[in-house]
């Protein structure tokens, strides 16, 4: 069977009209005179050429209609790859971010992790982890309601985030913790990292939900600091537990203070003090 689909109205129309004007100029007498010539096939060379004109037409109208349909679905392609594109980056967005403080979320930290902590070893270069923990989250939550306590943890994210540098990871780690990750950066640095965004914390005005302008409430935060290399083979969880378990000095040491971790090997207790 012949695939037709190809051909639309107007090669179909050309066709009709040049077959028309092959039989129909003959039999009329209109091809009579010198000017139509010889014959072919009993039918004048004149009508032979009026009919090719005809096709010919159709045709023509034919390759410009398929050009714009391939225009027409070139563009819905790019249009649907873009819609494609933009549906992915959502996803990958929502997957990899924390909703509430719009940074990334543990899993995501986990994977960049590894990649630079693979980059540290294999080139011998400095890598710290800050891990950051508010100070009485959950009496902060019971005295002025969840919503307050979002409101910090948002707000306490956006001045993190703006005072690192573009190279560095910051996510939320679970409930009120954010950790970074800093590359190239040594223990000494990530601890004069973590003391300026301690202070900044510390400063800030965080304004009480209807009160006046001036009630304001006093967020403070502990932090704990890890850095490599100072083992021969360090894993993901080795530099967070030690960061970890820093954090936990530094809550037992009376909160709103960063302590470094020095790679000591004293368990960390399970019940860190809030």
């Amino acid at each position: 069977m012949i695939d037709l689909s190809p051909f639309r109205w107007p090669t179909f129309v050309g066709a009709a009209v040049a077959i028309g004007l092959a039989v129909a100029l003959p039999l009329s007498g209109a091809s009579d005179g010198a000017e139509w010539g010889r014959t072919f096939v009993a039918v004048p060379l004149g009508a032979w050429a009026l009919a090719g004109l005809a096709l010919a037409v159709g045709l023509l109208v034919q390759l410009l209609l398929n050009g714009h349909d391939s225009v027409l679905r070139e563009r819905r392609l790019v249009q649907t790859s873009a819609a494609l594109r933009e549906a992915t980056a959502q996803l990958e967005h929502l997957a990899t971010t924390d909703p509430l403080t719009g940074i990334l979320n543990r899993r995501a930290f986990f994977d960049r992790f590894a990649a630079e902590l693979r980059r540290s070893q294999r080139y011998g270069r400095s890598l710290a982890v800050v891990m950051f923990d508010l100070d009485g989250f959950k009496d902060m939550n019971d005295r002025w309601g969840h919503p307050f306590g979002d409101f910090v943890l948002a707000e306490t994210t956006r001045i993190v985030t703006e005072n690192l540098r573009d190279s560095d990871v910051v996510a939320r780690y679970g409930g009120e913790e954010i950790v970074l990750l800093l590359p190239e950066t040594t223990s000494e640095q990530a601890q004069a990292v973590a003391e300026k965004l301690r202070e900044a914390i510390a400063e800030h005005p965080f304004r009480l939900p209807g009160g006046q302008p001036d009630d304001v409430a006093q967020i403070t935060v502990s932090a704990g600091v890890a850095s490599v290399p100072l083992s021969e083979a360090l894993a993901v969880g080795d530099l967070i537990g030690r960061a970890d378990r820093a954090l936990y000095v530094a809550k037992r040491s009376g909160k709103n203070r960063v302590v470094v971790d020095e790679e000591q090997p004293a368990a960390m207790p399970s019940d860190p003090p809030a």
